[in-house]
């Protein structure tokens, strides 16, 4: 298997400090890569939200092929071999996926990690889910509403209700970087904790929509919202149709609502 040997001069924490760090493949593929069984340098520090690293290389370089960056990430694995898990999970999701690349997660290389000398077991070294990942395109300054949004749940216990990038916030907005929707994740999860019904073991969630004259909708898609008048019943039933991931559309005898 190939190795990653990190070598620094105190323990690694959340703040981030120099390391040197020497990767050694076992694939004759990659052994002459100039990346390749030499010392790089880089800045690393350790993941709050798994216990897992994270460093940026002095360097862009292509490791295993992966994609050519100067950001990676360690994934720890874990209790119970996580990181196996975690990436039989990113492979066979890319293997299935629609060709559309804003749906993919990351590639990534299983590989053993060396601290000053110590063995810490497997990690998953993978790149980022970020803007180059997911081909976003660049910030729009001109148009906000247009703009693709990243977040991140910073950790999974706590309130997720409250307003990202605050102190308390579990959730981190990733890009844009300059324009502000922490609205957004708030927003969402407010909708989904005033769900009428949460079906505990297919965790699908039913709601009541009830439609009057001006309806407001979230569709989901690019967290882009609608709101216009709606000529009749059946032209709003349809608009709801179109809506991703809602399914099991009901009328409500009687009513202007429906049950999703």
């Amino acid at each position: 298997m190939p190795n990653i040997k990190i070598e620094v001069s105190s323990e690694i924490t959340n703040y981030t400090q120099q390391c040197f760090l020497k990767i050694s493949p076992i694939s004759n593929e990659f052994v002459k890569s100039r990346w390749a069984n030499h010392y790089l340098s880089a800045d690393i520090r350790k993941r709050d939200s798994d216990g897992g690293f994270s460093f940026e290389l002095y360097q862009s370089e292509n490791l295993f092929q992966i994609r050519d960056d100067d950001d990676w990430l360690l994934l720890p694995q874990g209790k119970y071999l996580d990181s196996l898990r975690t990436k039989m999970a990113f492979d066979i999701f890319n293997m299935i996926k629609d060709d559309n690349s804003n749906y993919r997660l990351p590639h990534s290389k299983l590989i053993e990690v060396f601290i000053n000398g110590n063995n810490k077991g497997f990690y998953l070294l993978c790149e980022r889910i970020d803007r180059k990942l997911l081909n976003l395109e660049q910030e729009n300054f001109d148009n906000p509403e247009e703009n693709d949004m990243i977040f991140k749940a910073t950790n999974w216990d706590g309130d997720f209700y409250t307003i990202p990038n605050s102190i308390d916030s579990s959730w981190e907005q990733i890009y844009p970087n300059i324009i502000d929707f922490s609205y957004i994740p708030k927003n969402l999860t407010e909708f989904i904790h005033n769900a009428t019904e949460i079906d505990e073991n297919t965790n699908r969630i039913s709601f009541i929509v009830t439609f009057k004259q001006k309806s407001k909708l979230l569709t989901f898609k690019k967290s882009r919202e609608f709101s216009r008048e709606l000529d009749s019943k059946v032209e709003l039933l349809s608009d709801v149709q179109k809506i991703a991931y809602i399914s099991n559309i009901k009328v409500i005898d009687g009513s202007n609502s429906v049950e999703i």
